[in-house]
């Protein structure tokens, strides 16, 4: 975390040491919990582009793209669901769990070599039109955790729609990394970690569905919290590290200061 948000992470975590359980239940005036979360959410939902409500926050990328993965409704026993070698290994594993729980066929690929945008978006085409009719679900990673490589998203998944395949987009890595907004991917379904390239305070993370495709992922373990039609029945929270949540405004406030275009193209010099 850089500095600012550190001292900000000690000040909301001696507030929660102090107002513990009266804080969690709405009971400290100007400081409400709910008021507080939804500020949160109002806050990623800013920073890529898109309506506060169709926002869930959860505790890291992988359970963000779990609950999506896992709670995907438009899979009926014997669909297909695919993946390439180079998406995160927990993302991949939750792919394979779903022959398990939902009995489906999972088809696995890798990306090829050299990955220019080119190869890469001809065999993303070659395998889409060698899958069966049914196959539905389509994971596909932003950035590369082991490489490096920025996927070229928005072509994938337009590709994959236009043969009625839903495509989940796992931008773990990206988030606070490269200058983009949810625009610019054009998905349904994605997953975000704030603790990596946003440097947010470890255990923070946040799921997006676009509001007209909410009802096709399921509520979190029939989730009753929240009503149905809000997306953060989407995810179970529970009593999380409330101190690490509520200084997520302060690490996307310093993004902000160093500036997305600025800390992207720094990154790449690094590189």
């Amino acid at each position: 975390m850089p500095r600012v948000v550190y001292d900000e992470y000690l000040a909301q975590t001696a507030f929660l040491n102090r107002h513990n359980v009266t804080f969690m239940r709405d009971g400290v005036a100007g400081r409400e919990r709910t008021a507080a979360m939804e500020q949160v959410r109002a806050d990623v939902a800013a920073l890529m582009g898109a309506p506060k409500e169709e926002f869930a926050l959860t505790r890291n990328g992988t359970e963000a793209l779990q609950n999506l993965i896992m709670q995907y409704g438009r899979l009926r026993p014997g669909d297909a669901v695919m993946y390439a070698d180079l998406d995160y290994d927990e993302m991949q594993q939750a792919m394979q769990a779903l022959r398990q729980t939902r009995r489906a066929n999972v088809i696995t690929f890798a990306v090829p070599e050299p990955a220019t945008t080119a190869n890469i978006l001809a065999e993303y085409e070659r395998q889409l039109r060698q899958a069966p009719s049914n196959l539905k679900l389509l994971l596909v990673t932003h950035l590369s955790n082991r490489t490096g490589l920025v996927m070229p998203v928005r072509e994938i998944v337009a590709m994959a729609r236009a043969r009625g395949v839903d495509t989940i987009v796992d931008a773990a890595q990206t988030i606070g990394h490269l200058d983009f907004t949810l625009a610019d991917l054009q998905a349904d379904f994605v997953g975000f970690s704030l603790h990596k390239w946003l440097c947010a305070p470890i255990g923070t993370g946040a799921l997006w569905i676009r509001g007209s495709r909410l009802a096709d992922i399921e509520p979190c373990m029939g989730s009753t919290m929240f009503p149905a039609g809000d997306t953060q029945s989407r995810s179970s929270l529970g009593t999380i590290n409330f101190a690490a949540t509520l200084t997520v405004p302060a690490a996307i406030a310093f993004h902000r200061r160093v500036g997305a275009g600025r800390k992207q193209q720094h990154l790449r010099s690094l590189r």
